[in-house]
């Protein structure tokens, strides 16, 4: 049975090998290209928050008057 220090430096040997499998595993993926599809999709979700928040605006200060 091990004591609880082995039991410690064994989790954090552990623990430094995830990090590191999961450091080089996103920056594989952060250096990916964003498919043309899904930047598509991002500029027109844009432009329906800006279209939202510009209707928004334009009804709260319809109500002040």
């Amino acid at each position: 049975m091990e004591n609880p220090r082995e039991n410690m430096v064994a989790q954090r040997s552990r623990q430094r090998r995830l990090g590191q499998h999961l450091r080089q595993l996103y920056d594989e993926v952060v250096s990916e290209e964003i498919p043309d599809d899904f930047l598509k999709l991002l500029e027109e979700a844009d432009q329906k928050a800006k279209k939202s928040t510009q209707s928004d605006s334009d009804a709260s200060s319809g109500d002040s008057e």
